[in-house]
């Protein structure tokens, strides 16, 4: 795994329990196999897991599992990190903060709704 990455990171790679498993493709699990649920819970107690997830969230490119999270559940965070107030994506990061949105995500939240509004009404017609 770690052949196409740039040598500063090697250190930390090669203490990740991944990097001595003989069972390299279980990293990189095609939709809907199992090996994903093995490989989210080995990562789990490794002593490298936070620099990984760190290093693969900036590095939106790699896929398979990477400090415990598959790439979708990466992109979700990336998404949720970029939000910026005024979109939905912001709307969305106040409400996980438990916090009232402000005027400007309301608005494109409820834009938001409208669109939807639309839609539906104009594929029923």
């Amino acid at each position: 795994m770690s052949s196409e990455l740039p040598a500063e990171n090697e250190a930390w790679m090669h203490k990740g329990f991944c990097a001595d498993s003989p069972y390299a493709d279980l990293w990189f699990p095609t939709e809907g196999v199992e090996s994903a649920a093995y490989c989210e819970s080995l990562c789990g107690g490794c002593p490298v897991r936070v620099a990984c997830l760190r290093y693969a969230i900036d590095h939106p490119e790699l896929e398979g599992i990477w400090g415990g999270l598959s790439a979708r559940q990466r992109r979700l965070i990336r998404r949720d990190r970029n939000a910026s107030c005024g979109t939905y994506g912001g709307y969305l990061k106040h409400r996980k903060a438990d916090e009232e949105a402000c005027d400007e995500c309301k608005a494109a939240n409820a834009h938001r709704s409208r669109l939807k509004r639309q839609k539906r009404s104009a594929n029923a017609a």
